[in-house]
């Protein structure tokens, strides 16, 4: 019997357990790639915090304030001046707001509306302890009668004491103090100048 159990495999032998072996094989490896085609990828989402998401959908909002021009309506042989509002931003600082308040008072061509002569330009703004410091270019100094004079000086000065009513204004023309406004026979200054002395020596009428 011990011959018989060593005596080696035959061709026949040989080739069936190689069969096996492949057989076993292939059936293992189509057992893998079924299971791994078979596994869905799930992704995996990121958890977004709400107050991201309103950061991120939101428009901050700018804080804005009311500021008041000031014109001059003549209207059935009456003049008078009126104001009317502009929104500025409220984090800008008051040289800022004075600027751009000037910016869109000069910008004005409604001879309806402004006496302040056409190309006037602010050179310059600056607020001190002594009061708000306006330098206007020449064009403001253009010759007119009593009612465009008074106008544009009330226009000028009632703009630049928005904020502050009983502030002084100191005017000055391309750097020299404002003494004579329009040429020839115009219309005297006498600086500062403010709201209530406006009141007092001159008139629109």
């Amino acid at each position: 019997m011990n011959s018989d159990n060593n005596r080696p495999l035959s061709l026949a032998g040989k080739l069936a357990l190689l069969f096996i072996l492949l057989a076993g094989g292939l059936a293992a490896w189509l057992s893998f790639n079924g299971l791994h085609d078979n596994t869905q990828t799930v992704p995996i989402k990121t958890p977004i915090s709400p107050s991201l998401k309103s950061s991120a959908g939101e428009v901050p909002k700018v804080e804005q304030e009311s500021f008041q021009i000031y014109w001059v309506n003549i209207a059935q042989n009456k003049t008078e001046l009126v104001s009317s509002s502009i929104t500025l931003k409220k984090s800008d600082d008051e040289i800022t707001k004075l600027k751009e308040s000037f910016n869109q008072l000069l910008a004005s061509q409604n001879i309806n509306s402004t006496q302040i002569p056409a190309g006037t330009r602010l050179l310059d703004c600056r607020i001190k302890k002594d009061g708000i410091h306006l330098n206007l270019s020449k064009e403001f100094d253009k010759s007119g009668g009593p009612t465009s004079l008074a106008g544009r000086l009330a226009q000028v000065v009632y703009t630049a004491t928005n904020q502050e009513q009983d502030a002084k204004v100191w005017i000055t023309l391309e750097g020299q103090p404002l003494t004579l406004l329009g040429q020839g026979d115009g219309l005297m200054v006498d600086q500062p100048m403010s709201r209530k002395k406006f009141a007092s020596d001159y008139s629109l009428q």
